[in-house]
């Protein structure tokens, strides 16, 4: 029983360690995406009011 527990309590804590790291990566993936489109949109204003 108690050897049991104990695979349990390592299952659960890679699930969370596992859920975490996934968590942190879309949160990442996000931001880059975020930042990416928000200097596209500075380079295409820029450009805009260069053609202008």
């Amino acid at each position: 029983m108690r050897t049991k527990w104990n695979q349990m309590v390592i299952v659960v804590l890679l699930l969370v360690v596992i859920t975490s790291i996934v968590v942190y990566m879309w949160i990442g993936c996000a931001e880059l995406i975020h930042f990416f489109d928000h200097a596209a949109g500075k380079a295409f204003t820029g450009m805009k009011v260069i053609g202008l």
